[in-house]
């Protein structure tokens, strides 16, 4: 189980320590506290990536569909 602090994970993503924050906060990416410290879970947060992966697909399917129509 790889546990990641929150600038482990910026790092790992190639991404800043400001998006990863925001993300949480905004949209839901999956953490969690001990005590006043974030943690992510590597497993929990490639789901979470996956189904935003997702999701972004399938408003892109819509779109396309819709300009089809």
């Amino acid at each position: 189980m790889d546990i990641l602090t929150e600038k482990e994970l910026a790092l790992l993503l190639d991404l800043s320590t400001w998006t990863v924050r925001g993300w949480r906060i905004k949209s839901g990416l999956p953490h969690f506290r001990i005590g006043r410290k974030v943690y992510y879970r590597l497993e929990a947060v490639e789901r979470w990536i996956e189904q935003e992966e997702m999701q972004y697909v399938d408003a892109k399917t819509d779109e396309q569909a819709e300009v089809v129509s």
